[in-house]
């Protein structure tokens, strides 16, 4: 029997039910709701405060790590600067979804340089980290 059916039965039977409504009653009496009194919508306490490191990017927050990010954050960060890619550099095709094309590192050594990376759609970043296909720099 599922535990609904069986709290159901025991909520169906008279005796509890009696003794439950006069152990709600008594708790609930004396009682004063914490918005009594109060009117509108309430405004929380830390409402327009702003903390110390509020509004401040790159070198000037304090958790800010430089070239010595992780791979992850990384490219979060280039794809928050640079945008979605949706043109790949290599093959000329331009994508409807954007993960289907890759901000692609050129040099390997994951530096904070926006000329160090390049859009590649799939096909293409696969051939190049393979170094099966050598970049040439095109214009778009």
């Amino acid at each position: 029997m599922p535990s609904g059916e069986k709290s159901k039965l025991v909520w169906q039977n008279p005796d509890y039910r009696k003794r439950m409504s006069a152990i709600q009653k008594i708790a609930q009496k004396g009682r004063i709701p914490w918005n009594k009194g109060l009117v509108g919508a309430q405004v929380a306490w830390n409402k327009g405060i702003k903390g110390k490191y509020y509004g401040k990017r790159g070198n000037e927050h304090h958790n800010w790590n430089g070239n010595g990010v992780s791979y992850t954050s990384l490219h979060s960060w280039i794809r928050r600067n640079l945008g979605s890619p949706m043109k790949c550099e290599l093959c000329r095709k331009e994508f409807i979804n954007s993960y289907q094309i890759h901000w692609a590192n050129k040099s390997g050594k994951y530096l904070r340089d926006f000329s160090d990376w390049i859009r590649l759609c799939v096909k293409c970043h696969k051939k190049y980290d393979l170094n099966k296909v050598k970049l040439q720099h095109h214009a778009i």
